[in-house]
């Protein structure tokens, strides 16, 4: 594989992973502030490492996980990309057909 882009269709763990991490920053910034409430000994401004050293380990699994299985962006096994949806595809008339110059 010559470089690796990010697929959200992608089966692949490294994809996985990346999809992963807004949903593991906030269950930890939420478990983070709960226990800064409960305790009175133990507040956030002590805490707050925890935050940056779950962005650190989740960076080391996504850069370490496999990419075997890997869908590459714009990759169709037909060889027909479709086009996005919204928007109008240039050199085709009303009827669907492709015009010619």
């Amino acid at each position: 594989m010559d470089q690796y882009y990010r697929n959200r269709n992608c089966p692949c763990t490294r994809c996985r992973l990346n999809d992963l991490m807004g949903p593991v920053m906030m269950i930890t910034l939420g478990l983070l502030f709960l226990i800064d409430f409960s305790s009175s000994r133990v507040g956030f401004r002590h805490l707050w490492p925890v935050f940056l050293i779950v962005i650190g380990a989740m960076k080391v699994l996504q850069s370490s996980a496999s990419t075997a299985g890997h869908i590459q962006p714009g990759y169709s096994p037909t060889g027909v990309i479709p086009p996005v949806p919204g928007t109008q595809q240039s050199g085709s008339g009303q009827d669907g057909q492709v015009r010619n110059g």
